[in-house]
C-alpha cells in the first residue's frame, strides 16, 4: 500500500518508519505462518514458503487488467487447457495414463477501497473431460484462483488490518502424507480444496526501531466434492512477535503462535499446535537476501477420531534461506527447514525439505521458471517414512498482445517404505489463452 497519502501530521521520516513497519511485519507473520500452521494452509509469495510440486500463485499486475468501469479495473480470459498425466490416480502398481482437454474462463478485478486499500479477486473456472476415464471428469477451479482484501485503520503510532485471502488446492500432491495406500482406494484425481483465510491483526511502533504485532485468523478449508472430507476443519490462530531494527540490512525478532484445530467429521484428531522461537532477516547485499527462524513446537491431539493416532509433537521445527538477484531478468533462491504438516489417516507429517527454485525473464514474451525440491517425511501413526522428488519446469510465450501459450511439465516421485504407497508421476500440460 501506499504511504506516501498518511496523514499530513506524520513527517517524511514518520512516513518512511511506517512503511518498514509495514515490510517487516509483513515478513514476520510470513514467517511464522510457516512455522505455527499447517502446510497446506501456506500460500502466498513468502520467501521461506513450504516447498511444492509447483511454483506458487504469484499475485496478478496491474498491466493484466485492461477493462475499466470507472474506478474498477478488470480482466477477461479465455483458454484451452490441454494436459497428459501418466498417472491420474498416484498409484503404484495400476497406473492410470489419460489426457484431459477444456475450456477454462477467467475473470478478476482490482477495486481501489481507497487510497490505501485495495480489494483483488481472480477466479478461474472451466471443466476438464478426460478421455478414457471420463468418470472423473469434473468442473475444475483453477489452482491460480485467488483473492485478496486488505483494510487497514490508522491509529497513533500504528494500525489495524483487516484481511480475506482464499485459495483453491487442486493436487493431491501438496499433501505429502497422501498416496496410494494412504488414501484406501479414494480415487486421488478428484482432489480438489478450498481455504478460506479471514482474520485481523495490528502492528505498533512506540519507537523508531521497535515493532509490535499481533493477530487472529479464522481459515476454513473444505473438499470441492465428496473426497476427502474427512479433512474438512477450521484452524483458530494467535499469533503475536515483536521486531527489533537494528539497522537498515539486520532486523531480529521473536514470534510465537496458537493454532487450535477442529475437524468436520469424527475421522481426524482435532488439536492444538504452539510454537515459539526467534527470527533474524539480514541483507547481505543489494543482490543477496538471508533470512532464518529456529523455534520449540508442540502439537496435542485429542484422540476423538476414529484414526487411533495417539501421537503428539514436541520439538524444534526452523526455516532458512538464501535468495540472489542475479540481474534484472534472473533470480534464484535456495530454501530448506523442518516443519509439521497435515496427516491423513494420521495426527501430523513431520516433513524435512530442501528446495531450490529458479526465475529467468529470456525476453519481454518469454518466461521461464523452475523448481526442484527433496522431501524426507515421517508419518505419525502408520511409522511411514518416505523420500519425495518434486521437479517443475515451465514457461510462458507472449504471441501477440492478447495471447498466450504456457508448457510446463511437472514431475512427482515418492519413495515409502511402506508396500504400496509409492508413486510417479509425470504431467505435461499446454494452454492457450486469449486476454479480451
Amino acid at each position: 500500500m501506499n504511504y506516501s497519502s498518511a496523514p499530513k501530521k506524520r513527517t517524511e521520516d514518520q512516513s518512511r518508519s511506517v512503511l518498514k513497519a509495514k515490510q517487516l511485519l509483513v515478513l514476520g507473520i510470513g514467517i511464522m505462518t510457516v512455522m505455527a500452521t499447517k502446510a497446506e494452509a501456506q500460500v502466498g509469495e513468502d520467501f521461506l514458503s513450504r516447498t511444492g510440486p509447483t511454483p506458487p500463485y504469484r499475485s496478478p499486475q496491474p498491466n493484466r487488467y485492461n477493462l475499466k468501469w470507472g474506478e474498477l479495473t478488470g480482466r477477461l480470459t479465455g483458454s484451452v487447457v490441454a494436459e497428459f498425466n501418466d498417472n491420474i490416480n498416484l498409484s503404484q502398481n495400476n497406473q492410470v495414463a489419460d489426457i484431459s482437454i477444456g475450456p477454462e474462463l477467467g475473470f478478476g478485478f482490482l477495486y481501489p477501497i481507497s487510497d490505501r486499500n485495495v480489494l483483488q479477486l481472480d477466479i478461474g473456472v472451466g471443466y476438464r473431460w478426460y478421455l478414457n476415464s471420463p468418470d472423473v471428469s469434473t468442473i475444475t477451479v483453477s489452482p491460480r484462483s485467488s483473492s485478496r482484501l486488505d483494510y487497514y485503520l490508522y491509529f497513533e503510532e500504528g494500525r489495524v488490518n483487516l484481511h480475506d485471502i482464499f485459495y483453491v488446492q487442486v493436487s493431491p500432491v501438496d499433501i505429502a502424507a497422501l498416496g496410494p495406500g494412504a488414501a484406501g482406494g479414494v480415487n486421488l484425481s478428484k482432489f480438489q480444496r478450498f481455504v478460506n483465510t479471514a482474520g485481523i491483526s495490528s502492528d505498533w511502533r512506540p519507537a523508531k526501531q521497535w515493532v509490535f504485532y499481533a493477530g487472529y485468523d479464522y481459515t476454513l478449508d473444505r473438499s470441492l466434492n465428496s473426497s476427502f472430507r474427512s479433512l474438512d476443519r477450521d484452524d483458530h490462530t494467535f499469533s503475536s512477535g515483536v521486531n527489533y531494527i537494528a539497522n537498515s540490512r539486520l532486523t531480529v525478532g521473536a514470534y510465537s503462535a496458537f493454532t487450535y484445530s477442529t475437524y468436520m467429521q469424527n475421522v481426524q484428531n482435532d488439536g492444538w499446535n504452539f510454537s515459539i522461537g526467534p527470527r533474524i532477516s539480514y541483507q547481505l547485499s543489494k543482490f543477496v537476501s538471508l533470512e532464518a527462524s529456529a523455534g520449540w513446537t508442540t502439537s496435542d491431539y485429542f484422540d476423538n477420531g476414529t484414526i487411533a493416532d495417539q501421537s503428539n509433537f514436541s520439538s524444534f521445527t526452523y526455516q532458512g534461506g538464501i535468495k540472489h538477484t542475479i540481474n534484472k531478468r534472473t533470480t534464484h533462491a535456495l530454501r530448506g527447514g523442518r516443519s509439521l504438516g497435515l496427516g491423513y489417516g494420521s495426527n501430523f507429517t513431520d516433513t524435512y525439505n530442501l528446495q531450490y527454485s529458479l526465475n529467468w525473464l529470456a525476453s519481454q514474451g518469454i518466461s521461464i521458471y523452475s523448481t526442484l525440491a527433496y522431501e524426507h517425511i515421517d508419518v505419525s501413526n502408520n511409522g511411514e517414512s518416505a523420500a519425495r522428488y518434486l521437479f517443475n519446469v515451465g514457461t510462458g510465450f507472449r504471441l501477440s498482445r492478447r495471447w498466450t501459450l504456457g508448457a510446463n511439465y511437472t514431475l512427482s516421485m515418492k519413495d515409502s517404505q511402506l508396500a504400496g504407497n509409492d508413486y510417479i508421476q509425470n504431467r505435461i500440460t499446454l494452454d492457450l489463452t486469449r486476454q479480451f
